[in-house]
């Protein structure tokens, strides 16, 4: 994942300085800003001096992720008259959804690298939810929260629910390398073959003191490349 670079908002409209409740999730949004240079420095600095009283924890483009407000305070990102089922379910009066999460921009300007800025996205939502101990579950898109069409490119289902199993994949542990034996040729000169055979074409050979990486046994015979097949008689290699 990319570094964050936070460059937290000194608006006290934008930024009111107030607690989180209680983190109950993490909310997508897009900019809809399709203009040139609308990148995440520019959406920062809009957040820092539009009077509306909007913005959001994160904004994130194909090269960067801007954090402009700490997890722990709140952003000014699924205000509404109206909330849905879920938003309703989320707050706790008299304290809204924003009192409860974590907003996330994702930047559409037309310069941009929307493949790269979607990666990016799917690495941050991943990154906060393990973070705080949530799961993709309590990964929200706007539209979800008020009814807004936001983020309009994944109102379609089948867009949210690829976006989502990217990010629950991205929160999997990373699987573990397989430890393999070395060893050490005791031979003046080992041959190495195709096949884990004498017969087989001899393709390469190893002096003595040459260390292995085995990758594979088959009968008395040991893979000693696994790119270009190559196989030694084990009688002349020691494990190490």
């Amino acid at each position: 994942m990319l570094s964050i670079n936070q460059v937290l908002l000194t608006s006290k409209l934008n930024r009111p300085g107030r607690n989180i409740k209680k983190l109950k999730g993490v909310v997508m949004h897009y900019t809809a800003d399709t203009h040139k240079g609308a990148d995440a420095d520019a959406i920062a600095r809009y957040f820092n001096t539009n009077t509306r009283g909007a913005s959001a924890h994160y904004i994130v483009d194909d090269h960067q992720i801007i954090q402009c407000i700490p997890d722990n305070e709140v952003a000014w990102h699924v205000g509404a008259n109206k909330y849905t089922a879920i938003g309703q379910r989320i707050q706790e009066r008299p304290y809204g959804p924003n009192y409860f999460l974590i907003g996330i921009e994702m930047c559409v300007n037309s310069d941009g690298d929307w493949g790269r800025t979607y990666i990016n996205a799917v690495q941050l939502a991943a990154y906060l939810l393990k973070k705080h101990g949530l799961t993709v579950k309590d990964l929200y898109r706007h539209y979800d929260i008020t009814g807004k069409n936001c983020p309009a490119m994944m109102i379609d289902q089948a867009v949210w629910s690829k976006f989502k199993t990217d990010v629950e994949v991205t929160m999997l542990p990373p699987a573990p390398q397989q430890q393999y034996k070395k060893g050490e040729v005791i031979a003046t000169t080992l041959n190495c073959r195709e096949k884990p055979s004498t017969s087989a074409k001899i393709n390469g050979k190893l002096q003595k003191g040459a260390v292995v990486t085995i990758y594979d046994q088959q009968g008395d015979w040991y893979l000693v490349n696994n790119k270009t097949p190559q196989w030694v008689c084990r009688d002349y290699v020691k494990i190490i």
